[in-house]
């Protein structure tokens, strides 16, 4: 156990709490905490800052090191992962549909530092997949409709929003990439 999860666990025993109250006032999960408490990993700085808030504390104390430097720790090993996951996402391009397992699997292998932000990428391609399959079959719904009733309403190429979506998607991609650089 290293010298923040020791800390941890004082702190965090000193004032009643169990891993999951702790986890769950600081909006992480409890493997999270049972890792950075063994010293299995090395927290990031919002990590470390959820924890200080949620037992009332300055996050220097924590680590024991100058607040400035606390956002140094582990984060350019965070951030490219988040990049990787993110990159990932342009999958779509080449298998789209089921691209987002892809950016998945990553997820699933990077470390807990980067759960919530790498879940937000994944999930954000799995609603875009669900909205690309909806707006293909309201294609599909409002063309036999125009057809089966005669109506001189214009037809929708099927390609139309297909390539939409997919512009949308790069620029939610790029719109990630942005928010990892700047680290919110």
């Amino acid at each position: 156990m290293d010298a923040t999860g020791k800390k941890i666990v004082a702190v965090r025993k000193q004032k009643g709490l169990t891993q999951e109250e702790l986890a769950e006032k600081a909006g992480i999960t409890v493997r999270t905490i049972q890792r950075i408490e063994s010293g299995e990993t090395i927290p990031r700085a919002y990590t470390i800052r959820a924890i200080a808030e949620a037992l009332e504390l300055d996050p220097a104390s924590i680590t024991g090191q100058p607040e400035e430097m606390v956002g140094l720790i582990k984060s350019d090993r965070s951030a490219d992962q988040l990049y990787l996951i993110n990159l990932l996402c342009f999958s779509y391009l080449v298998i789209p549909l089921v691209h987002a397992v892809i950016p998945y699997m990553a997820w699933k292998r990077a470390n807990d530092t980067v759960y919530r932000e790498g879940r937000d990428i994944v999930y954000r391609q799995i609603w875009w997949t669900v909205a690309l399959f909806g707006l293909m079959l309201a294609t599909v719904a409002y063309n036999l409709i125009v057809v089966k009733a005669q109506m001189k309403g214009w037809k929708i190429h099927y390609l139309w929003p297909f390539f939409a979506m997919y512009i949308i998607n790069a620029f939610i991609i790029v719109r990630d990439h942005q928010r990892i650089k700047s680290g919110k």
